[in-house]
């Protein structure tokens, strides 16, 4: 019964691939646009990436994206400010000291999450794993905050994710992940131009 249970849950994710793709696709391009229906498509693609992700054994990623759930209603709230409050949220920009004590942080946790992956869990990519998920982590409250240089981390951290996720069989995610560092740039000279 357990191996029946294991070759439909194998073959079922596929399917749930290319759902959290499509998903990720209309949350990118309309977030690119600073369009808030982005959000209900990031919440979407985030609930089917849990399950992926814990059966890819990138846990640390499954973590992100339950925060991504949670960051995607914050974000849908924020971006309508408190879908009562007549004026909208700007875009704005920080300049490089105000961005210092979020990446040592997030350096730093990184490094702490990474060492507990790589002596308590099978994950794969435990070091790598890790600062993705904290950098993706601040670059996500960035975004929701409208601030500009959020669009500079995901470049960084979507052109990282292509090498994971392609390198754990999920080519669907990979290609997800060219897009989205493709639309990382495209959002970044958008939201310059407002």
């Amino acid at each position: 019964m357990e191996l029946k249970s294991i070759a439909t849950a194998i073959s079922l994710m596929p399917l749930l691939e290319i759902s959290a793709v499509l998903c990720g696709l209309v949350y990118i391009l309309l977030a690119a646009n600073e369009k808030v229906w982005c959000w209900p498509f990031g919440i979407l693609n985030s609930l089917l990436s849990i399950a992926l992700f814990y059966q890819s054994k990138l846990y640390a990623e499954s973590v992100l994206y339950i925060y991504y759930v949670i960051a995607g209603v914050y974000g849908w709230y924020t971006w309508n400010q408190g879908w009562k409050q007549a004026e909208q949220l700007k875009i704005s920009s920080w300049p490089w000291q105000k961005h210092l004590p979020g990446l040592l942080a997030n350096a730093l946790l990184g490094f702490a999450l990474g060492y507990f992956l790589d002596l308590y869990t099978d994950a794969k990519y435990p070091w790598v794993d890790a600062q993705i998920t904290l950098f993706s982590f601040w670059a996500t409250y960035l975004n929701t905050c409208k601030v500009l240089e959020n669009w500079l981390y995901w470049i960084l951290i979507d052109t990282i994710s292509i090498y994971i996720c392609w390198s754990r069989d999920l080519p669907f995610y990979a290609f997800l992940m060219l897009v989205y560092t493709i639309m990382a740039g495209y959002g970044w000279y958008r939201w310059r131009e407002k």
